[in-house]
């Protein structure tokens, strides 16, 4: 056996074994991230706790526009806007903000088992920060030949999986290739002046596509490009494809492989909802007007589009189940017991199962990132000035 097909094989592990087998403990996530899953469903492992909420403690985002709040046990980190590139790391307990960094060409991975943040910086390389203040442990760069978006970034186990889109920066010309790899950091990760030595790319897959996105399933990477969604092996080969006539905007894949897909073509918008082998299941028509994120799932398989002035929730087959709106929507995400936790203008909202609104919090300020709920039942979101910390009220 060769070394690449023995770390090819090592990799289906790695996705294998982290799927929910019948009678099988399920592992716990460790990572947080943009979307809070590998497959951006958007799902917490967590419930709300019963009542309202109140905010225990503000901290200054001194006015840099930001888009997400990701949280661990002590620890929350705030991500800047793909434009300012910036974010903050706090003390969860008390808000005071322990450091302050750039990243810039990707969104942010908070790996709580391994005390890390990564992002990708505007050279290219992904970046591995310190959890506990924010400082940077190592780089390690990707060799591409120009400048990319990371579109995708995560990591299961010893494995990196990154979706890139070229940006041709500084040019401006038109992005026109996207790339998918898998790359593999030991478990050591040995750094050698400040990068990291001990990792190496096992498999990379290029397209001619004005966009790509990507979403990491249980068991399989699954790829969206212009026309085309692929269900990749561990050695990124083809398993199954759809085609359309489509570019891709966002994607989710739940805990099944079922893949959610928002794509647009001539300017009409559309959720493609497919099975784990790529067969289309069915289709429902959108209104104009961007998604603010990647299809989120709810725990009886719904699929949830949010957008700044609304939530649809679409079935299996594309029928409409309800919608709902609502003024300013920020972001929204799914709880363990399945209540849509939305931020909307200056509160916190829940939806259940059949569209009923609960009021869960207010504050004194326009919010504008999804919210993250923690295991022990805290809500950390943000407006452009502050982060807030909230807590049920006794």
């Amino acid at each position: 056996m060769s070394r690449l097909t023995a770390a090819v094989a090592v990799v289906a592990v790695a996705l294998v074994c982290c799927a929910a087998q019948p009678g099988a403990k399920v592992m716990t996530n460790t990572i947080d991230r943009p979307f809070l899953d590998d497959g951006l469903t958007s799902r917490a492992s967590a419930a709300l706790s019963a009542g309202t909420y109140e905010v225990v403690w503000k901290a200054d985002l001194a006015g840099e526009p930001v888009d997400f709040v990701l949280s661990s046990v002590d620890r929350v980190v705030v991500e800047g806007n793909r434009r300012s590139g910036t974010w903050f790391l706090f003390d969860a307990v008390t808000g005071r903000r322990l450091n302050q960094a750039s990243a810039g060409a990707s969104d942010l991975l908070l790996d709580r088992g391994r005390s890390l943040i990564y992002g990708n910086d505007r050279d290219g390389a992904v970046s591995g920060y310190a959890l506990a203040g924010g400082g940077l442990r190592w780089r390690y760069l990707l060799n591409d030949r120009v400048r990319s978006w990371r579109t995708y970034l995560g990591r299961r186990d010893r494995y990196l999986y990154v979706a890139s889109m070229s940006t041709m920066i500084p040019h401006a010309l038109p992005a026109d290739e996207g790339k998918v790899e898998i790359h593999e950091v030991e478990a050591s990760e040995r750094v050698d002046d400040g990068y990291l030595r001990s990792a190496k790319r096992l498999a990379n897959k290029v397209y001619k596509t004005k966009n790509i996105v990507a979403a990491l399933g249980e068991t399989h990477l699954v790829v969206a490009v212009a026309g085309r969604v692929e269900v990749l092996g561990p050695d990124l080969k083809e398993l199954h494809v759809f085609e359309g006539k489509f570019l891709p905007d966002h994607i989710s894949v739940d805990e099944k492989g079922g893949i959610n897909l928002i794509a647009s073509d001539d300017g009409e918008s559309a959720l493609w909802r497919l099975s784990k082998d790529a067969r289309l299941l069915g289709r429902a028509a959108l209104p104009a007007g961007p998604a603010l994120a990647p299809p989120l799932v709810d725990h009886e398989g719904r699929a949830i589009v949010v957008y700044a002035d609304k939530l649809i929730a679409i079935g299996a087959t594309g029928a409409v189940v309800w919608e709902h709106s609502f003024p300013e929507v920020a972001g929204a995400i799914v709880t363990s017991d399945n209540k849509i936790l939305v931020a909307a203008g200056a509160g916190l909202v829940t939806l259940d199962r059949t569209a009923q609104v609960r009021s869960v919090a207010k504050v004194p300020e326009t919010l504008v990132t999804p919210p993250a709920l923690t295991a022990d039942g805290h809500i950390f979101v943000a407006s452009r000035d502050h982060l807030f910390a909230l807590a049920a009220k006794p």
